[in-house]
């Protein structure tokens, strides 16, 4: 009989977590599982080899937190998993609390990596206190976990993935000297991002927009920001900016293939260095030759085989894409793809699953 698995995730709806809904795809398998996540009014996207109980939405902060922590705790006293997975989010070691005799695995995505540096370091010390009631955690990096201060015996790697949406039965090339096709995904907020179709505004009125083209996937946190993107995309006279909003990870995959170059444009600062980024792998697993900014983490994929690393600035963006403009280069899909191809979903969520086995033959807690 398969071990029950109940996966948290308190802030992200089911399926648009780019790791969890991944563990499920591939751990379905072995285990039974479960999982609790906000519905947040977004499209539901059914799996019926996993059980989604969704937590309803309630307006007010104090009592959408409260309902939250009682939705979870009636769960899994109705479910009586064999093993948890909880997701990190604030109050969340009160779940561990009340149920001591259970086996869970914290997993911690992220640190804080927005706001003044008083919040981040507060937000930070919010997760290092809050772990110390788990005996496992699971972490993104090492390089995290030492920014945590979270000690080394009780923590697991579990890296970022990635996995192919595209179909390659033919050794699709990447030609950009024939036309340069950008993309985007990912949270706009705090991103920058801006700056980027600056550039490529910059760039589309130097060459009258000839064979230029950017797509532009994701949402704000804020309609602040959210107006003055629109508003620098509307400065473009070529119509050659599409800003798509929000798309289903699993309908990546045609966008992937309209294009050949990824934008991986992350602030380089102390915070966001030491976070892998997503998209990076999201591109690179898809064929895209990447122009990413020279984070600590992007260092360690991205190489001269597949994209080009760059200042965190509109004026290093613009150069690089001026570069691959006027140079006719041609990459392999596949062979981009090559260059990452160990940190697969697949692989990541098998060595997660043999993770849960060796926890719960050790009887760890």
């Amino acid at each position: 009989m398969k071990k029950k698995l109940l996966i948290i995730n308190g802030y992200e709806q089911f399926g648009y977590h780019t790791d969890t809904y991944n563990y499920c795809l591939y751990l379905y398998k072995d285990f039974s599982i479960t999982f609790i996540s906000p519905y947040l009014g977004l499209e539901k996207i059914v799996n019926e080899d996993i059980n989604i109980k969704y937590i309803p939405q309630i307006k007010n902060r104090a009592l959408r937190f409260i309902f939250k922590i009682i939705y979870i705790i009636f769960y899994t006293i109705v479910i009586n998993p064999d093993i948890i997975f909880l997701k990190y989010f604030t109050g969340c070691s009160i779940i561990k609390k009340l149920f001591l005799n259970k086996k869970f695995v914290l997993d911690i995505r992220t640190s804080q990596v927005v706001g003044t540096l008083k919040e981040i370091r507060s937000y930070n010390n919010k997760i290092l206190k809050e772990s110390e009631v788990f005996e496992n955690i699971t972490i993104i990096t090492d390089e995290v976990r030492k920014l945590l201060k979270i000690p080394e015996d009780k923590c697991n790697i579990l890296p970022l993935g990635g996995k192919t949406l595209i179909k390659l039965e033919d050794d699709l090339n990447l030609d950009l000297d024939k036309k340069i096709s950008l993309i985007y995904v990912g949270t706009f907020t705090r991103r920058r991002i801006i700056d980027t179709v600056k550039a490529f505004n910059k760039l589309s009125e130097k060459y009258n927009g000839e064979n230029l083209e950017y797509k532009l996937i994701g949402f704000f946190e804020n309609d602040i920001d959210e107006k003055m993107l629109l508003e620098e995309i509307n400065k473009n006279q070529f119509n050659n900016i599409k800003y798509l909003g929000r798309v289903k990870n699993e309908e990546l995959g045609k966008y992937f293939l309209e294009s050949n170059i990824g934008v991986a444009f992350i602030p380089i600062t102390e915070y966001f260095t030491n976070q892998p980024a997503t998209k990076t792998y999201e591109y690179l697993f898809n064929g895209l030759f990447v122009i990413a900014t020279s984070t600590i983490e992007n260092q360690k994929v991205v190489n001269n085989k597949n994209g080009i690393l760059i200042d965190d600035t509109e004026e290093a963006f613009y150069d690089a894409l001026e570069y691959l403009y006027n140079n006719k280069v041609s990459f392999s899909r596949r062979e981009i793809i090559n260059t990452i191809n160990n940190n697969s979903w697949e692989n990541i969520s098998l060595e997660l699953g043999k993770y849960f086995n060796n926890i719960l033959e050790n009887n760890k807690r």
